[in-house]
């Protein structure tokens, strides 16, 4: 007898979606905060209007809080700033409304605030509560929710109350919250307790929860289903 996986993946997926959007987008307020920067040395460059920040730098826009060993700050000419943050890692740690806090750490942070867009680059981790990314980069769009893993490949781990482990993995994870998608890309590869689906790509639709799997001429749509144990004729025997 198998396990019920296909179905149960797919109301998992959910869970993905949700850690994804609401870990970083939570408490807009955040955005409309002063941002706050120290560090123990700095330097700044008035006519290319870049300012660089050396050795135990602190970001801090009202509950996000960066760190960093060197932070570059430019302006274009609209005045629009970038902070490119780099460190072995720099990382960031946010609490949200109900107290929960989200941890992201990469090689490089490039934080654009009035684009709303966050690019971490290099060896990027994104960690809430038993919920885990793990990606080469990754994109957010914070007005839009969309989320973009790239890497080869990008991991997305949850852990369920029951134990439990959902994982996605492919050469690219997107999130689209508008139409309710997620698509993975580029050896996709879905696992829950042993059991895997495997495609080129495979597309989560979040409101039907149906899934659809395609393949091409390298890897063809495969599933493997892991027998169901009994415990309890193990136990017998």
């Amino acid at each position: 007898m198998y396990k019920q996986f296909i179905k149960k993946i797919v109301i998992n997926s959910c869970l993905f979606a949700s850690f994804i959007s609401y870990s970083i987008l939570a408490n807009e307020n955040d955005f409309k905060q002063d941002i706050l920067i120290s560090a123990d040395r700095q330097g700044a460059d008035l006519k290319t209007k870049t300012s660089v920040y050396f050795d135990n730098v602190e970001i801090i826009q009202g509950s996000i809080k960066i760190n960093a060993d060197i932070a570059q700050v430019s302006a274009d000419k609209k005045s629009h700033k970038t902070y490119l943050l780099k460190g072995q890692p720099a990382k960031l740690k946010k609490t949200l409304d109900d107290g929960t806090v989200v941890y992201l750490s990469a090689n490089e942070i490039n934080y654009q605030p009035d684009l709303f867009l966050m690019t971490v680059t290099g060896n990027a981790l994104i960690e809430q509560s038993t919920n885990k990314v793990i990606a080469e980069s990754i994109i957010y769009q914070l007005d839009t929710e969309q989320f973009n893993a790239q890497g080869a490949p990008s991991i997305l781990q949850q852990t369920l109350e029951n134990g439990d482990q959902i994982s996605l993995e492919a050469n690219s994870i997107i999130y689209q919250p508008s139409i309710e998608l997620i698509t993975i890309e580029g050896k996709a590869k879905l696992t829950q307790e042993g059991s895997e689906v495997l495609a080129n790509k495979i597309i989560y639709n979040l409101l039907t929860e149906q899934m659809q799997a395609s393949g091409n001429e390298e890897q063809a749509v495969t599933t493997i289903l892991k027998p169901q144990v009994d415990n309890d004729n193990q136990s017998e025997e």
